[in-house]
Order: structure tokens, then sequence, then C-alpha cells
């Protein structure tokens, strides 16, 4: 990927805005001085992830993470350093030139990949506007596919050739064995390569930040399959990803709700009547990653179904993890034999939408075809089975308990004995999972308080610096971590003048003091303007008093081994030094 030079790295991060960045992977709400979230590294309900705009700095109280607009996109997105620095100076414009790597260093497999991944994107969007694209061009056309929506999901088409694709990589001088491991070219029994993807229509299949991370492709004609899609690489799981995210959450997040449909095509007719916040399921069932995913951007989605057995099916076996997930979903049944495509082709995009307004929620389309069918005693207790297993999943008191009464008027069960069924089931799966939601993945790590509160005051109040380090105060920190790092504050305000606390911040080699230190600078109000200088040098004062305390225990000690042994000169020297020490004591300025 070459290096990024260090005038770029500084402008880049200088510009880069940490609410902007977040947003576009959690849905983001003002509380104060902060904007808080849903976690999108652990799965929780109540958010605890907060992004702090002054500071540029991000921490989850739940499960600890913590870091800068940098170090959020390397998390979320599994990138590099090279890698999130590059894709922010893209979002906001900033050229970076390409400079060689040095020798034997090695591009990254992920970097390789995405690399490769955007150049076959180019060339499958190339050949459909092409002269040899017509064909396919006239195909999308009847499908009533406007211009505007190519280009939003930049379809492309593969020629119905071997090594079409190959040709142009090996005239790049790609290597081919990375092509290989992208899922784009495939080996023949002599060991040469082969296109995979042959007279189909193209679709990327981009990340959140909309990086080609695989393709699908559809074949033109009547060969099999009909549908193709790229094999898990180092940077795609099918089970991970939706189809059309990065088109799709501004629209989620405006309108408060997601429309999940099950194919590329669902997903692009609906975009191109108007219906612009579906996403699609990348032709596997409905994962509980694909379910957390959705629910960074909302709590709220319409799941489309066939209305056929298979579809129904479907359904049953979503709504435990929509239920788990404590996102309100509906169930939409278009017409039989209508897919989405065919409805909003033919009724219009605001007839879906009355559709998914009247459409009934899941919990309420099963309470009122599954919870209540069976006639025999069997079958009422097969369903009532079913029930209890479902209700383990909601966690609000108030809501299960709702739920309970309907399902009992429904199976005619006694209320009181589906509650216990219930309380037994959540007992169970609680004892599975001996850590609670949101417990901080590192264990604890003592600070000194007074040495850790001024070190917060260094970086909440820069201008102070030059105090702190001019009292000295630096040399009666224990040694470890935070004085390293208050040294290293100091130096930094020496050289530039200025601090940047989210970068600093991520230079704490060690992760409990670091999370600590975010944690804190999120919580903590600013002081009054009046106060700082008194609380200045009150912190100065307590470090420096707890300090000769633990001068004058050590002494004692050294004394009394000393007398112990009856070692005359030993005491004289220790009782000299004691001496120095009280007259150091008593020359501190008054306040101190």
């Amino acid at each position: 990927m070459g290096l990024i030079p260090e005038e770029k790295v500084e402008e880049i991060k200088s510009r880069a805005d940490i609410v902007e960045v977040v947003s576009d992977f959690v849905t983001l709400r003002k509380a104060g001085r902060n904007f808080v979230g849903l976690c999108p590294f652990h799965q929780e309900k109540t958010p605890s992830f907060t992004v702090n705009p002054e500071k540029q700095i991000f921490h989850c109280f739940g499960c600890g993470e913590g870091g800068n607009a940098v170090t959020f996109l390397m998390k979320v997105n599994a990138m590099t350093y090279p890698e999130a620095l590059r894709h922010l100076a893209g979002k906001m414009g900033i050229q970076i030139p390409r400079k060689p790597q040095p020798p034997g260093e090695n591009q990254g497999v992920r970097s390789a990949i995405l690399d490769l991944n955007e150049k076959a994107a180019s060339f499958f969007t190339g050949n459909l506007q092409g002269p040899g694209g017509r064909e396919v061009r006239d195909y999308l056309e009847k499908r009533g596919i406007r211009e505007e929506t190519l280009k939003a999901f930049r379809l492309g088409f593969a020629r119905n050739e071997w090594t079409g694709l190959r040709k142009t990589l090996e005239r790049g001088n790609i290597p081919l064995a990375m092509a290989q491991q992208a899922g784009l070219l495939l080996p023949r029994e002599d060991g040469s390569l082969y296109d995979r993807f042959r007279g189909r229509v193209m679709f990327p299949i981009e990340d959140a930040s909309g990086r080609v991370i695989a393709f699908g492709g559809r074949v033109i004609g009547d060969a099999e399959p009909k549908y193709l899609n790229s094999p898990e690489t180092p940077i795609f799981v099918k089970g991970r990803n939706l189809f059309g995210i990065r088109q799709a959450k501004e629209t989620i997040r405006r309108k408060g709700y997601a429309v999940l449909v099950e194919g590329y095509f669902d997903v692009i007719s609906l975009w191109n009547a108007g219906v612009r916040n579906a996403l699609a399921s990348l032709g596997t069932a409905l994962t509980t990653d694909q379910v957390h995913l959705i629910k960074r951007y909302t709590k709220d989605v319409a799941v489309i179904f066939d209305s056929d057995p298979a579809g129904r099916k479907a359904l049953d076996r979503s709504l435990e993890m929509f239920l788990a997930a404590d996102l309100e979903a509906r169930a939409v049944f278009l017409p039989e034999g209508a897919d989405p495509d065919d409805f909003v082709r033919s009724s219009g995009a605001e007839a879906l939408e009355e559709l998914v307004q009247r459409s009934p929620t899941f919990m309420d389309y099963y309470l009122e075809t599954l919870a209540g069918s069976g006639t025999t005693i069997a079958a009422r207790r097969s369903a009532a089975q079913g029930a209890v297993a479902m209700l383990a999943k909601v966690d609000d008191p108030i809501k299960r308990n709702l739920l309970l009464k309907r399902i009992s008027e429904k199976t005619g069960l006694d209320q009181s004995v589906l509650k216990g069924q219930v309380r037994k089931v959540v007992e169970v799966e609680a004892g599975k999972v001996p850590v609670a939601e949101g417990s901080p993945k590192n264990p604890r790590t003592e600070s000194n308080p007074l040495e850790l509160d001024l070190v917060l005051l260094m970086m909440e109040y820069p201008f102070r610096i030059p105090d702190v380090a001019g009292s000295g105060v630096l040399e009666q920190f224990d040694a470890g971590t935070l004085k390293n790092f208050a040294e290293t504050l100091v130096d930094t305000f020496s050289r530039d003048g200025r601090i940047d606390v989210s970068n600093l911040a991520m230079e704490i080699p060690e992760e409990g003091v670091r999370q600590k230190i975010l944690k804190m600078l999120v919580q903590k109000q600013p002081l009054e303007e009046t106060l700082v200088e008194r609380y200045l040098w009150d912190s100065i004062g307590q470090i420096r008093r707890k300090w000769f305390r633990k001068q004058h225990e050590q002494l004692r000690r050294k004394l009394l081994s000393a007398q112990e042994r009856e070692d005359g000169a030993l005491c004289e020297a220790l009782l000299r030094e004691k001496e120095q020490l009280l007259n150091r004591e008593r020359n501190l300025p008054k306040g101190i």
C-alpha cells in the first residue's frame, strides 16, 4: 500500500470528525456534551457507547473499548492502520501520494484483496458500459433499472469468457495466486486458472464503508446456478454482511426502519423505485451477526417473506434472533406469487410502504398463527413449549409479562405455569453464559488516583502543562505508565505548543490505564475557569504530601532495621537524610 507521508497523517487526524466517522456504523443521539449509541463491539440493548466530539474520542462503558477515529475504523472494519488512514483521506478528499514500499515489506493479504476487488469491480463496470455490454444493458433496461441505480450499485458484467479477467490482471502484473485467494479465479486440473464469473450481471458486495469485499453474479439466460457468490475469504464472511448496507444506511436512519429482502435484484429494484432503505441477506438464512449489523442503524425492521410455507418457516426461525437483539420486526407478506421486484414495479413504492405499515409485528403474527394453533392437547402443549422458548429471549420484564398473558389466553394454559417454565429456561440459559453482557474485557488496572487526576487535568487544560513541569511533581510520581505518559504530555507540549488528546491517549501502552483515561475523559465535566488553578495546585500538593509520607515511612523502617543491627554509621546517615527530607518539606511553597 506504500508509506503515507507524516504531514498527511497529521492532516488526516486533525480533520477527521469522530462523530461523522462513527455515524457511518452507529446511530448516535446527542446526550449532553457527548453522543451515545449501541456499541458495535458487543451485544447490548441499552446504549453504553459514548463519543466525545470535543476530545475526538470514544469509550464503551459496557465492554471497555475506546480510542479515536482511526482506531475505531481499525476495530469496526478490521482495517490496518494505513487502511484506516487512507479510508479517512478518501472521505475528506485528501490526496495521498503513493510511495513505494521498502524492499521486503509485503502488503497485507486483506489490503491486497481489497485492492484487487476494486480493480475487478472497475473491470466489470467497464464491460457493462462497453460495446460488449449492450445485451446486458438492454436486459437491465427492460427490468426498469435506471442509469442512476446502475451507478449507485456499481453494477457490472462478466463476459462469457474463460480468461477475460485473468488476462487483465496479468497485464497489470497482479499475482494470480492472490486473485485465486480473493475468489475471482478458479484452478483447472492442470493448475492453470480461469475466471469464476462468466456470462453474468455482477453485483459488487460492499461493506458499510463502501469497500468491495466480494461479488455476486446473476446468469444471463437459463444456465445454472442462477446466482453465484464469491467464496468466503479473509475479508468476506457471508453471514456477517448485508447487501446494500452502504447505499441504505442513511435512509434507514432517516426513516427509522430497514426493509429486509432476499436477493440482490430485490434491493436494487426497491432502490430504483424509491424504497432506499432495503437490505438483503446474501442468499443465506438470516444470522445473528446480520441482525446486529441492522441494529447499528435502527431498532425497527420490516422483513418481506414469501407467502409460501418456506417463507413462514423463515419467519419462525428469525423471530428468536430479533427478540434476542431487542429489534421490533414486522412480517410483511406480499400477494401470492409476487416478489418485491414484481410488486414494486406493478404497484409502486408507496403501495409497498403502506403494506409495511399495515403489517403485523412478528410477535403479533406469531401469537395469531402459531401460539394459538392446534386443537389437541399435544398440539397445544407443543405450541406452549415453543412460546416458552421464545419468551425466554425477551429481557424486558414488562413486555414479557404482557406476552405471557396473551399466550396464556391463546393456549388456555395458566399464566403462572407458563411464567414458571420461562423462568426455568432463563436460568438454564444464564448458566451457559457466566460473563454478563457488557462485562469489560480487561481486568481492572490499579492506578494512583491522585496522579490520574493530575494527568487528566493536563489533558483537559494543556496550557497548565508548563506549571506541572515546572513544579517538579512528576519526579514524585510512582514509576510506571502514568509517569511515562505525563512526561510524554510535557515533551509534546514543549515541542509543539499543543497536544492532540485523541492521538496521545492511544499511545498509552497499558490497555487498562488507557481505558480508564478514555472513560474518565468522556465522563469528566469541565471545571469553571476560576477553579482550574486551585484544582491544579491542590492535586500537586496531594501528590507531594503522599510522596513525603511514603519517604518518611521508608526511612523509619530503615532506621529500625539499622538500630536492630546496631549499625551506628548507617543510623547517622539515615538521620541526616531524614533531616534533609524534613527541610525540603518545610520549604515547599504554601498551599502545596
